[in-house]
């Protein structure tokens, strides 16, 4: 498996790209993601769908494909 982050906190957003590199089927994965203490997560998207991050973590099906999960945050200095 292949996991790239790319952190936009200016822009008040996280990028995280992951891909399955062995074509063995479909699996389920349980990826937990670590935001700055510096920000709060509003919103958690994976491939453009909405999931609730309450516990710190997103699942989803992972097969042959690129998953893309994008997290905006808002920073605490202005809540």
């Amino acid at each position: 498996m292949s996991f790239r982050a790319e952190s936009r906190l200016a822009a008040g957003q996280i990028e995280y790209t992951v891909r399955r590199t062995a074509s063995r089927g479909v699996c389920a994965v349980r990826l937990s993601l670590r935001i700055p203490e510096s920000h709060v997560p509003r919103r958690v998207l994976v491939d453009g769908k909405a999931q609730d991050f309450a516990k710190g973590f997103v699942e989803f099906p992972l097969g042959d494909k690129e998953v893309r999960i994008v997290v905006d945050c808002d920073s605490r200095e202005k809540l």
